[in-house]
This record gives structure tokens, sequence and C-alpha cells, in this order.
């Protein structure tokens, strides 16, 4: 793959035998992502639901597997990512994924991590994860984030700003590129992401049950 090569396309994860959507993009390059719910669709003081079924080949610090992004950054209260799932450690192969949430202010990034726990990654089965949301869009900053992973639920909080503005979903592959300059090898920085199943609702928390897992 070139530098700037970036592919989401429908495939069949031949390791596990199950079609997906599968992202891939090329070390150097920041993002291979798909967008939900844009332009408006995803309204203030509303329960949304998500569901999200994956495996990943490998993990490094600072890739994202998901994010809850406000369309513009710049928009007062700066809160460029409400929050997002990172990756956190000190080489490739990282298992240590963290639920980081930024509060609203400043440049916008003043993130923290509310939750973490071991994702792991790799070819087998036993990799696949289903990770479940429920995201609650009070516009006062009383919005309540459920997050569940492989049917546990690991975080409720509340008193969060999840809507300062027009938001959406986002999931794939972002961050955890190579440096410029970097000498680690490509492999660390060339992710396989592989999407089997996405669910989205705002009525009821049944609705997304087979991606979310609970």
């Amino acid at each position: 793959m070139s530098w700037d090569t970036v592919m989401v396309q429908q495939d069949n994860d031949t390791h596990i035998g199950m079609p997906c959507l599968h992202y891939k993009r090329s070390p150097n390059f920041r993002r291979a992502e798909v967008k939900a719910l844009q332009d408006g669709a995803v309204k203030p003081n509303k329960k949304y639901y998500i569901g999200y079924t994956l495996r990943l080949s490998h993990a490094a610090p600072g890739l994202v597997i998901f994010q809850w992004k406000k369309q513009d950054k710049e928009a007062a209260p700066k809160q460029n990512i409400p929050f997002h799932l990172t990756f956190k450690g000190a080489a490739s192969g990282t298992s240590n994924l963290h639920l980081e949430y930024t509060t609203p202010g400043s440049d916008g990034s003043n993130r923290s991590s509310i939750w973490s726990g071991t994702f792991s990654t790799g070819n087998d089965i036993a990799n696949v994860h289903k990770l479940g949301f429920v995201i609650d869009t009070n516009d006062s900053c009383g919005g309540t984030l459920e997050f569940w992973l492989d049917g546990s639920q690991r975080l409720k909080r509340s008193k969060l700003c999840l809507f300062t503005g027009d938001t959406h979903p986002k999931w794939g592959i972002y961050r955890g590129e190579a440096d410029a300059g970097s000498s680690d090898p490509n492999s660390w920085h060339t992710f396989n992401s592989y999407v089997y199943r996405v669910q989205v609702s705002d009525i009821r928390k049944s609705d997304v049950a087979e991606a979310a897992g609970w």
C-alpha cells in the first residue's frame, strides 16, 4: 500500500468466515472511517442506542476505533470529540483500551479517561467484540453515557456534555499512524478492522441488541 491508501470495502473475514466491512489504511495515513447520522440527524434531549461488533488485527497507542464527534469543533463551547475509544500503551500490540471524555472549553481537546479495560486483538473468533453505547443528548450538560463491552456494562456516567452542537458517531480506524520519519516497522501501524454489524436506534435499546451484545 502506498502511504496515502485507504480501503473501506465489503469483504469476507477469512480468518473466522464472516462477511464484514473491512477497514485498512497505509501506516502513515490518518483515517479509514464511516460516519452516520450527519447533518443534524442527531437531536438534543433524546437517547441514542448504538451497537458495534468488530474484530481488530492489532492495536497501537493512539488508535481510535469509535468517536462521538462534534461536527464544528470551533463552535462554542469547543468540544471536538465529546468521547472516543482509544488505545494507550508503550508499544504496538497494546490491548489497553480507554474511553476518554472531553470537557467543553479551552481548545476543545481537554480529554480525560473515564474508563479503561482490556480489549483483545488478533485473528481468532475470541477477538470478536461487541460494543454498546447509550448516549443521552441532554443539551444542558446533563447527559448520561453508558458503555457496554461483550455483554457487560463497564461504565455509566451522568452529568456529561454529550451534545454541545451537531454531533454524530464514527467508527473504523483513526489515528495511531506512524509519525513522519518514524523508524517503526510499517506493520505496527497497518491495521485491519473487520466490522460485522452496526445498529443504531433512537427508540429502544433492544433494537441494537444483536450488535451491542446486551
